[in-house]
């Protein structure tokens, strides 16, 4: 037979006592607290988020990594100065319709502010009111979509990023033509020289000029060419650009506007982007990374199916061995009706033909992970 069951000691009302229960409870779980910092942020990596550049393909995202931050930052006071700073790394405001499943959501916050723009006016304020949380800021994203967010509530919006003193990447997911003037009117007022990444839509273009050292500018709806204008008068540090899908005319107006450029990433897939623009790509002397969108249902080991493909990559093979340290990646996301996974390759730059050295595969999960632009994310 085995053996008895250890009984635990009862006090009189019933209960195990309060010394034992808590030397039990240590025993257990004191080891969570010695597991390195960089085994959670792994963990956390895998939770889904609001990507940066935001890809409209994934509308309901950004919750699950929040709300478990959160959760764990209100534990105990060792997991609250653990991960206090990296819930409040990157700051979403979204629409409260943009929702995870329901046991992820605190209805407790979202009930009180059921529109964008007043969750917006009630953070942009409170940010300002506790600087001790704003010093954890480094990324933020907002969305605009609503034609409520008044000149006052963009005025809170911009005096808020000043009181951010680390924020180096600022995003605005949606932007409706409205938003346009009263966008202009409020933040060309402000200027904000620690942000050095920008992701935006094209109406939201003349916010540019707040930003007068830029280096990486991101189009997340794909329309570039309003861009060129506010970047031409005070962007004068852009090295990296993402989301264009430029024409001839809108390429030569870069050569012109971004001679600094080293970094392209090109949304469009290689069956609709034209030759002769990936030939201009020449003109950039300091041009070192090319990163080029497969066509729909391709994967890693059907490149050298598509005709046009392998066209466009020696194309930019050629322009790109004259360079030190150039980099040429071809990634893939997913179009609404594809069912393959996303995946990047980075090919090498020096092997020909196409096929002969494919060079190495990231296939990601179908889970969103955390944004590529995740740079000063250290603890502080």
């Amino acid at each position: 037979m085995p053996p008895p069951l250890k009984k635990s000691r009862l006090n009189d009302q019933g209960f195990q006592s309060a010394e034992e229960n808590t030397s039990s409870v240590e025993f257990n779980t004191g080891f969570i607290f010695n597991i390195p910092f960089e085994i959670w942020h792994e963990i956390f990596s895998h939770l889904t988020s609001r990507p940066i550049p935001y890809c409209y393909d994934f509308v309901k995202c950004a919750l699950e990594r929040k709300f478990a931050l959160r959760a764990l930052s209100q534990t105990c006071r060792k997991f609250r100065n653990h991960f206090l700073w990296e819930q409040w790394n990157t700051v979403e405001i979204y629409p409260p319709d943009q929702t995870f499943p329901a046991v992820f959501i605190d209805q407790s916050m979202i009930r009180p502010f059921r529109k964008t723009h007043e969750i917006l006016q009630y953070k942009c304020q409170g940010l300002i009111q506790t600087p001790e949380l704003g010093a954890y800021v480094r990324k933020m994203t907002v969305s605009l979509e609503t034609r409520r967010c008044t000149p006052e509530i963009l005025e809170d919006l911009a005096r808020c990023l000043h009181s951010l003193p680390n924020l180096h990447t600022f995003q605005i997911t949606d932007a409706p033509s409205p938003m346009r003037t009263r966008l202009k009117n409020v933040f060309s007022r402000h200027r904000y020289p620690k942000v050095h990444t920008v992701s935006i839509p094209r109406f939201a273009h003349h916010i540019l000029a707040s930003f007068p050292d830029v280096k990486t500018i991101i189009s997340n709806r794909g329309e570039g060419g309003p861009f060129l204008t506010p970047i031409a008068k005070g962007c004068f540090k852009v090295e990296n650009l993402e989301g264009f899908t430029p024409d001839t005319q809108m390429m030569r107006r870069l050569i012109k506007t971004v001679p600094n450029l080293k970094r392209i990433k090109f949304v469009a897939s290689s069956d609709s982007l034209d030759l002769d623009i990936l030939r201009m790509l020449s003109s950039f002397k300091h041009l070192c990374e090319i990163e080029l969108r497969a066509p729909s249902n391709m994967t890693p080991t059907r490149i050298n199916e598509n005709y046009r493909l392998k066209v466009s990559i020696e194309i930019a093979r050629k322009i790109l061995q004259s360079q030190d340290r150039p980099r040429l990646v071809l990634h893939y996301r997913p179009y609404r009706s594809d069912f393959i996974q996303p995946w990047s390759m980075e090919l090498d730059v020096y092997a020909s033909p196409v096929g002969t050295h494919p060079g190495r595969v990231s296939a990601t999960t179908s889970r969103l992970r955390t944004s590529s632009l995740s740079h000063g994310n250290s603890r502080p």
